[in-house]
C-alpha cells in the first residue's frame, strides 16, 4: 500500500514539504545528537535518517543530505566505535566539498566532528588543524560570544594539550570558560565541560591543588544536573580521583575511581575506549598503593580493550603498556616487561607520545646497555575529558 501511494503522490511533487519534513527532522536529530540520555531515541530514529538522506538525494538537495549522513555519525561516537563515526563524517564532507559552499555552520560541524574523532584516534595534529580550521569559521559566522564558537574554543584547547602545548591549551580553555559561563551561567553542562578541561589543564602544570577545586565545582554541576549515573558524570568522578591521587590521596583516588568505573562499565560496557581508560587509572592508583598484582591485573584489562579498539599505535595504548611494563618489573617479571616493551617499542619512533618514557624503560630493562638515560618521568594516568 505504501508503494502504490508514492507512486500516487510522487515526492518530487511535494517538494516544499519535503524539504520542510527533512529541515525538521535534521533540526530534532541536531539538537539531541550530544546527550548520552538522548541515544536510545536517537538510535531508534536512524532508519529516518537514512531514508530521508536517500530523499535528499533523490530531489538535489544536496546539504540536506550531507546532514542526514553527518548526524548518523553520533551512536557510533557515543559507543566508541570512531572508525565507523569517522566513515560518516568523511563521506558527509565529502558530498558537502561538491557544493562548492564554504564557511557554513554545518561545514564547520563537520570540520569540528571529524577533528573530535581524529583526536579520539590519537591523531592530535590533524584534529587541531581541523579544530582550528572550525573555529575560523565560527568565529567568522557567529563572532566570540555564541555556544559553538565557545565549543571550538574548548576544542582547540583539548587538542593544544595532546600535542604538548599546554600554555596554548590553558589560554584557549580558558577563553572557551569564560564565555560559557557568560552565554549560560554556572550551572550548565558546558561550562561543567570547560571547569573540568580547564582543571585538567592546570594538572598537567603542576598546580594539582587548583586542579582539584575546578574538578570539584565540575562534579557538583554534573551530579546536579545529570545525577550520579552519566558518563559525564563519571568522567569528572574519575578526573577527580586523579587529582587526589597527584596530592598522595591514593586511597581516596581508588575509591573514587573504583566509582567512576563502575559507572562506566555499567553505561558504556566493558568494550569502550573510556572504560579502559578508568582500568589503566584503577592500575595507577594501586601501583601507588604498592598493589602491584592488582595493578598488573587492570594494566592488563585496559590493554587488551585497547588494542582491539583502538590499536597498538594509539597513544592511550602506548600508555597501558608503559604502565604494565613498570608494573611486572615491580613484581619481578622481568622476562614478561622484555616482551612487552620489544613488542610495542618496535613500533614507536622519536617524537611519539611516551616515547621518553619508552627510553626509561629500555634503560631500566638493560642497566648499563645505553647510554644518557633520560631524566623525563613516566606519565601516569590518563585524563577523562
Amino acid at each position: 500500500m505504501r508503494e502504490v501511494r508514492r507512486e500516487d503522490v510522487p515526492l518530487e511533487s511535494l517538494r516544499d514539504w519535503a524539504e520542510g519534513c527533512g529541515r525538521c527532522l535534521g533540526d530534532w536529530f541536531e539538537a539531541h545528537r550530544r546527550d548520552f540520555r538522548d541515544l536510545p531515541l536517537f538510535e531508534a530514529g536512524l532508519d529516518h535518517l537514512e531514508a530521508w538522506r536517500h530523499n535528499a538525494e533523490r530531489l538535489g538537495y544536496t546539504l540536506m543530505a550531507v546532514r542526514m549522513i553527518w548526524l548518523q555519525a553520533y551512536p557510533a561516537f557515543h559507543w566508541g566505535r570512531y572508525e565507523d563515526a569517522k566513515y560518516d563524517i568523511e563521506r558527509a564532507l565529502a558530498l558537502y566539498e561538491t557544493t562548492a559552499k564554504a564557511g557554513t555552520a554545518l561545514q564547520a560541524h563537520l570540520l569540528s566532528d571529524l577533528a573530535t574523532v581524529n583526536s579520539k584516534m590519537g591523531n592530535n595534529k590533524e584534529a587541531l588543524t581541523l579544530g582550528e580550521q572550525a573555529l575560523a569559521i565560527r568565529r567568522e559566522l557567529h563572532g566570540e560570544n555564541h555556544s559553538d564558537t565557545a565549543m571550538s574554543l574548548a576544542n582547540v584547547a583539548s587538542f593544544y594539550s595532546q600535542v604538548g602545548k599546554r600554555d596554548k591549551a590553558m589560554e584557549f580553555g580558558q577563553q572557551a570558560l569564560a564565555i560559557r559561563r557568560k552565554l549560560f551561567g554556572n550551572e550548565h553542562l558546558d561550562t561543567a565541560a570547560s571547569l573540568s578541561n580547564v582543571a585538567s589543564y592546570h594538572y598537567m602544570l603542576g598546580e594539582h591543588d587548583v586542579a582539584l577545586g575546578l574538578g570539584q565545582q565540575a562534579l557538583d554541576i554534573h551530579h546536579k544536573l545529570l545525577g550520579n549515573d552519566h558518563p559525564d558524570a563519571a568522567r569528572s568522578l574519575a578526573n577527580f580521583a586523579l587529582y587526589h591521587n597527584k596530592l598522595g590521596k591514593h586511597d581516596k583516588s581508588l575509591e573514587l575511581g573504583f566509582q567512576a568505573l563502575t559507572i562506566l562499565r555499567k553505561l558504556l560496557g566493558e568494550e569502550h575506549p573510556i572504560t579502559a581508560t578508568s582500568l589503566n587509572n584503577v592500575s595507577t592508583y594501586f601501583t601507588d598503593l604498592h598493589k602491584h598484582n592488582e595493578a598488573v591485573e587492570f594494566s592488563q584489562q585496559a590493554l587488551v580493550i585497547q588494542r582491539k579498539l583502538l590499536g597498538d599505535a594509539h597513544p592511550d595504548t602506548t600508555l597501558s603498556q608503559h604502565n604494565l611494563i613498570r608494573c611486572l618489573i615491580r613484581i619481578n617479571k622481568k622476562s614478561e616487561a622484555i616482551q612487552y616493551f620489544h613488542a610495542q617499542f618496535k613500533r614507536m619512533k622519536s617524537g611519539d607520545p611516551y616515547y621518553q618514557d619508552f627510553l626509561v624503560l629500555r634503560a631500566d630493562l638493560f642497566p648499563g646497555s645505553f647510554r644518557n638515560k633520560p631524566t623525563q618521568k613516566p606519565g601516569k594516568g590518563k585524563k577523562h575529558r
